[in-house]
């Protein structure tokens, strides 16, 4: 397979991510509205917390501050960037979903190649795995949370695809190849914190493995060890990376409202229409109002929900909404539910691949492939789907995985040579 064959895979991805996202859904994506939902989040003791204010299931204006434990520290700093750079409009939300398109679009055709190059898979099957993938907007953007979700994800497929290859062939693995491993665990730490343990026993079992059969990559694997140990051991780096930017400001309500520490003076909030209809300035650390904030909220969030808060003295804040419109689909139509159908059998059938794929694997011997494939799998089924209520977060990591693996089922048990096989990259 050329280099043009999967740029082209690629590009295609890119271009399908964005449509399925934005325009074919004909109105701001689940994603795109968690920017509202997530706007606010903000880290306080090592958890992050939801706008103080929110709509119930009977649209009514409740107070709530659920903790997210499972966020990393390049949460809310990546989100924060985002909007420093294109704002906290409708601007930045459309950044963030071109963003997203392009991690996706080039995360998931190449974590494919690298394991279908691994496996040693037939360029026909090869092919149509990465053709596979162009069916991936439809089936899982619809589902997609958090624009850290894809973050995570690209991470994530290319931690198991590196771990694979320096678990197989470790004699061919060069400093690059491990930059690109380590790179990918640190950011997956660094995203999502309960893969802590599965980032360290990759790494132990690498570091066990190479001892034996490339010592040479010793050294590597102990300076890899060292900076995560780091990273564990002094949790004061953590917090020096949060609470360096965010200042927690008190409401007279009593509860915590996250605003950036860089803003002072006094602030404006505004709803869709922009009419000002709460005024606000700082004092201290407390954000002190006129009126009690949860009150007047509660009143005129109703008819005209907050959408941003903009500064008088410094720079406008980055992620303040203090309150969103929950996102609904457009009930009853035809095109909706097609969609919806299309998107459970897809995962439903990538699933099943997955799971039949790790037990040829494991007929293949290639136990620590399967072991570390099928450890993240019930790690992350246990811990975020069963646990925390994160099903499409659970689908959407292993799915790339999955379309590999089942092309590779398909590959063992063709004979089918005629077109070649792909070359290891």
């Amino acid at each position: 397979m050329t280099k043009r064959e999967l740029l082209i895979f690629i590009i295609l991805n890119v271009i399908l991510n964005f449509l399925f996202s934005t325009v074919f859904q004909g109105k701001p994506s689940p994603d795109a509205t968690s920017y509202d939902r997530t706007a606010s989040v903000f880290a306080t003791e090592g958890k992050f917390v939801e706008p103080v204010f929110a709509l119930d299931e009977k649209n009514d204006v409740v107070m709530r501050d659920k903790p997210f434990s499972d966020g990393g520290l390049g949460y809310p700093i990546f989100l924060g960037t985002i909007y420093k750079i294109f704002g906290v409009d409708g601007s930045g939300r459309e950044a963030g979903m071109i963003i997203q398109a392009i991690i996706l679009g080039v995360s998931v055709p190449l974590s494919i190649y690298l394991f279908l190059s691994l496996l040693n898979v037939g360029l026909f099957w090869a092919r149509l795995a990465l053709l596979a993938t162009l069916l991936w907007p439809t089936g899982v953007i619809l589902s997609m949370d958090l624009l850290t979700e894809s973050l995570s994800t690209s991470c994530l497929s290319i931690f198991m695809v590196s771990s694979a290859l320096f678990i197989m062939r470790p004699r061919n693995q060069n400093s690059f190849n491990f930059f690109i491993f380590l790179l990918s665990a640190v950011g997956l730490f660094l995203l999502r914190y309960e893969f802590a343990p599965v980032i360290l026993l990759v790494f132990s079992g690498i570091a066990c493995l190479n001892y034996h059969r490339a010592p040479e990559n010793m050294k590597l694997t102990i300076v890899a060890g060292i900076f995560l140990g780091l990273v564990f051991i002094f949790p004061g780096i953590r917090n020096y990376l949060i609470f360096d930017r965010y200042v927690p400001l008190s409401t007279t309500g009593g509860k915590v409202l996250w605003l950036a520490a860089e803003c002072k003076g006094s602030f404006e909030f505004y709803g869709k229409s922009k009419d000002t209809f709460v005024k606000a300035y700082v004092q201290g650390d407390y954000l002190k109002t006129d009126d009690n904030l949860r009150d007047i909220a509660v009143t005129e969030v109703k008819r005209d929900p907050v959408k941003y808060i903009k500064c008088s003295v410094g720079r406008v804040i980055n992620t303040i909404f203090v309150a969103h419109e929950e996102f609904s689909w457009s009930q009853g139509s035809t095109l909706e539910k097609i969609i919806k159908i299309y998107q459970r059998l897809f995962k439903v059938v990538i699933v099943l691949g997955y799971v039949f794929g790790i037990f040829i694997l494991i007929r293949e011997n290639l136990y620590a492939v399967a072991g570390m494939l099928g450890g993240i799998f019930f790690f992350k089924f246990l811990i975020i789907h069963a646990l925390l209520n994160g099903g499409p977060r659970f689908a959407t990591v292993i799915e790339p995985m999955a379309i590999a693996l089942t092309c590779y089922v398909l590959d063992r048990k063709s004979k089918n040579d005629i077109s070649g096989k792909l070359q290891f990259p």
